[in-house]
């Protein structure tokens, strides 16, 4: 058996060790850093699907504006990002504090998706007024 006495350097078993330990001190923050980013991406598909609810929103009402007689209720189905909106566009009801104000409606965008294997879904709500078209003389 050979004996040194100016050893230089690691020895595998050593460097094997030492690999561990940091691979043991380290897991918890890799996990940690996963499920954030699981959250982050959550939410930002949320963010997504809310500003494309608004969109569809602002854009279904223009259109009822400029129509004398539309439909209350107008379906949108979107691919990517998954989501299916409706849209809603009623007068207020006669129990609001906003009832006294002549032609007002309420518009809302419902809309709803999966992930991860479980349902949600949100409102967005906006009054509008409305008043009857004129006739041009």
């Amino acid at each position: 058996m050979m004996n040194f006495k100016n050893r230089k350097g690691f020895l595998l078993l050593e460097s094997i060790i030492a690999i561990f330990i940091v691979g043991i001190i380290m897991g918890p923050f890799f996990i940690s850093q996963n499920n954030i980013l699981m959250h982050l991406s959550s939410g930002l598909g949320r963010m997504q699907r809310l500003y494309m609810a608004k969109d569809f929103l602002l854009q279904t009402i223009l259109q009822h504006n400029q129509e004398e007689k539309s439909n209350n209720t107008v379906e949108k189905k979107i691919e990517d990002p998954a989501v299916n909106m409706v849209f809603t566009q009623n007068p207020i009801h006669k129990t609001s504090t906003l009832a006294s104000i002549k032609h007002l409606e309420l518009a809302q965008v419902k809309f709803g998706w999966e992930w991860a294997n479980k349902g949600f879904s949100d409102v967005i709500s906006f009054i509008v007024f409305r008043p009857p078209k004129r006739e041009k003389s």
